[in-house]
């Protein structure tokens, strides 16, 4: 068979049209467009807006964390400490006999603050961190050595004014 003038090839009697590379073109619409090629990255900017917020809210945190905003919230006031033998009780944070007011016993007692005072050696810890509290006899506003406490700390006490 051979090709018709004007590009047409014969088909038993019927010109058919051809396109440029000479494929027959069955029908009168013309062929849709191409679809149009995907921008590189376009499918992961959803992705990296997630990434980026993600990143922001450890960072976040880990600025947070870092400033102590994690650690436990101290609650200043009055405090149950526990107290690990019996010792003398003073008006005024030393050690010195005139101000002995009597003795704290060991176990668990209220402190309502601290305060700096005359080092002392005691328990084979030494500092001069004193902590105010009521004696065994019921006497108020008495000091012992910090150094008598279980943590050999004055924890959340406030300092007395």
């Amino acid at each position: 068979m051979a090709c018709a003038p004007g590009g047409r090839y014969n088909h038993g009697g019927r010109n058919t049209p051809l396109d440029n590379r000479g494929t027959a073109i069955t029908d009168n619409h013309p062929s849709p467009p191409p679809p149009r090629p995907r921008r590189p990255g376009r499918a992961r900017l959803p992705l990296l807006l997630a990434l980026t917020a993600l990143l922001s809210a450890v960072g976040t945190v880990l600025a947070l964390w870092a400033a102590g905003a994690f650690d436990r919230a101290r609650v200043l006031g009055p405090q149950r400490l526990v107290v690990t033998s019996r010792n003398w009780a003073h008006r005024t944070p030393d050690a010195d006999r005139t101000t002995h007011q009597g003795e704290v016993g060991p176990g668990p007692r209220w402190f309502s603050c601290w305060t700096h005072g005359e080092p002392l050696t005691a328990l084979g810890h030494a500092g001069d961190i004193w902590v105010r509290t009521t004696n065994d006899q019921g006497g108020g506003d008495v000091y012992i050595s910090a150094d008598y406490l279980a943590r050999n700390d004055p924890g959340d006490l406030p300092p007395c004014t």
